[in-house]
């Protein structure tokens, strides 16, 4: 004899099954989405590698947060961007191409992909960040001469410049030692270092025309002379080799040694003068009204006497 179930058992059976399915199918998408939100937990964490070192090359720490935020390899990608963007300097491209590539996939699962993104070239982005500084420091001017005496509007031969620049001494009410009668006489190169203090080979070098003015008698310890160098570089050497060790001797005299000796450029012409103080003086002064400029003086003798 069979046994019949009632119907409302059998649709009661019908809706258990469905249920289950249903409820095995809800448990299988759970199981998916937390082993998804693992992974892609595991590439945000990549991210925040790639964001981190990025940072470090850009000094954004929009970068490390973006990273945080564990939204798969495109945060690793905002981090790189981020990178990137600090970086304008020399070396920006590379911490922009830091944390691209892989990452930027979004497939559940793909959380080594996202640890990619811990290639971005954030180091190479802190050099970049290095190179923001630059630039030397300017040129120091005549090195052990001073500084340059720049533009002159002094114009002429040696011993024309010289010439005026006496003939301006005398009508000023300078006391000076008699001179001889002339034009200033001009200096060859074979003389050069007893009335300039300059060898040979540097006139040859450096100067276009000399000329100096001398006390008439030895006994006075009196020369102002003019050299006319090849332009304002050369007449800034020509001061320091004069004022040098090696250069004008102010011992010179037998007897007599002059109170001061000084040498001082305006544009590419130069001044010694070594002679009682007041004369120097007033020679510089009168030379840098002419002129218009006046480098710095170098005063590389004094003697006070007894």
């Amino acid at each position: 004899m069979l046994l019949r179930q009632p119907k409302g058992m059998v649709i009661n059976m019908k809706t258990k099954k469905i249920i289950c399915i249903v409820v095995a199918m809800a448990m299988l998408c759970l199981v998916a989405a937390c082993v998804s939100e693992t992974n892609s937990g595991g590439s945000g964490g990549g991210s925040s590698s790639s964001g981190s070192e990025g940072s470090g090359g850009s000094g954004g720490s929009n970068s490390g947060g973006s990273g945080n935020s564990g939204s798969g390899g495109n945060n690793s990608s905002d981090g790189s961007n981020s990178g990137g963007s600090g970086n304008s300097g020399s070396g920006g491209s590379d911490g922009g191409s830091g944390s691209g590539g892989d990452t930027q996939v979004q497939f559940p699962g793909d959380g080594e992909d996202g640890e990619d993104g811990d290639n971005g070239d954030g180091e190479d982005g802190e050099d970049g960040g290095d190179s923001g500084t630059g630039g030397g420091g300017g040129d120091s001017g005549n090195s052990g001469g001073g500084s340059s005496g720049g533009d002159s509007s002094l114009s002429g031969t040696a011993s024309e410049v010289l010439g005026a620049l006496v003939e301006d001494l005398k009508n000023s009410g300078v006391d000076m030692p008699m001179t001889f009668p002339g034009p200033p006489p001009e200096v060859s190169p074979e003389l050069a270092h007893n009335y300039i203090g300059l060898s040979e080979d540097d006139f040859t070098r450096l100067v276009v025309s000399a000329a100096f003015s001398e006390a008439a008698i030895g006994t006075f310890a009196h020369l102002i002379s003019i050299i006319q160098a090849k332009d304002a570089a050369a007449a800034g050497e020509v001061k320091r080799l004069i004022s040098g060790s090696d250069g004008f001797d102010p011992q010179k005299w037998i007897c007599v040694w002059p109170e001061m000796a000084a040498a001082v450029d305006s544009g590419s012409y130069v001044l010694l003068v070594a002679a009682r103080i007041v004369v120097v003086e007033a020679a510089i002064d009168i030379f840098g009204d002419t002129g218009g400029s006046l480098g710095e003086v170098v005063t590389f003798w004094e003697f006070a006497g007894e």
